[in-house]
């Protein structure tokens, strides 16, 4: 790009940094229905290739906002994911490549290749991988390189100016590597299973109101059918309903991570503003 453009020094510094180039503009191109039927004819992909698509990520963009602690805070609206991309794929492509979610695998390109942790996606396309741009910077700063540690893969590594939206992989160069990766995911945060609005319980009995008057605060069956309490097997007590962070990662109470946002979820339309 630094070739093509002509810029050198701090021309090529401002260049970057203004991700435009002053005082130029593209040229008119004549696109017609007969143009776009035959691009769409020269795109085919084979039996033992994958596709792999390049997206802008929802919450980061292409980077240019993942040094925003909140955007990287944002669930993705398909996968609910949030501080990571992944290698979003089938289940049935999934099934035939033998991987499971948090696989890390590789994907080899002319040379290049990266590494990313699997996603099975319902409604992903078969013979299809994913990949979201933006995370991954080397030096995307505090929030981005969190901890020291790069905030997802970067996919910009197989990605060309020569096609810049999806590109077809021999599926010979794509297979597992070492380790596996823990998403945080919201798909079921808050769900409802054993945790009634409304909790109810008999007065007397082995299991009623008199022996366990915060039968409330914990997981199990309501009356009539009550039953006995679900027990942690790491604690031996019954667990609670809300299991807070603080009391599992006492190290989150700090003065370096405080979260101080507030949302009325009465009002909230799930916008992702």
């Amino acid at each position: 790009i630094q070739a093509t453009v002509g810029r050198s020094g701090d021309s090529w510094k401002h260049f970057l940094h203004d991700g435009f180039d002053a005082g130029t503009k593209a040229n008119p191109v004549e696109v017609g229905a007969v143009n776009l039927l035959s691009a769409e004819q020269t795109w085919t992909v084979k039996e033992d290739e994958l596709e792999v698509i390049f997206a802008r990520d929802y919450s980061v963009d292409d980077g240019s906002f993942s040094n925003n602690g909140w955007c990287q805070e944002l669930p993705d609206p398909i996968t609910k994911i949030t501080w990571d991309n992944a290698v979003l794929v089938s289940r049935v492509t999934a099934k035939k490549l033998g991987w499971s979610n948090g696989d890390v695998v590789k994907i080899g390109l002319d040379g290049r290749s990266v590494e990313g942790p699997v996603w099975i996606q319902p409604g992903q396309a078969d013979e299809t991988l994913a990949l979201a741009l933006g995370y991954g910077r080397g030096k995307g700063g505090r929030i981005a390189n969190f901890d020291g540690k790069q905030v997802g893969f970067n996919a910009y590594k197989i990605r060309t100016s020569e096609a810049p939206g999806f590109v077809s992989v021999d599926s010979g160069k794509v297979g597992k590597a070492k380790g596996s990766h823990n998403f945080a995911c919201t798909q079921d945060h808050w769900s409802m299973e054993g945790r009634a609005i409304v909790r109810e319980a008999n007065l007397e009995g082995e299991h009623g109101y008199k022996e366990h008057k915060d039968f409330a605060h914990h997981v199990g069956l309501d009356a009539p059918d009550h039953a006995k309490h679900t027990i942690d097997p790491k604690t031996g007590k019954p667990y609670q309903i809300y299991q807070h962070p603080y009391k599992a990662k006492p190290e989150l109470k700090n003065q370096k991570v405080q979260w101080g946002m507030s949302i009325d979820l009465n009002s909230c339309v799930g916008c992702n503003a």
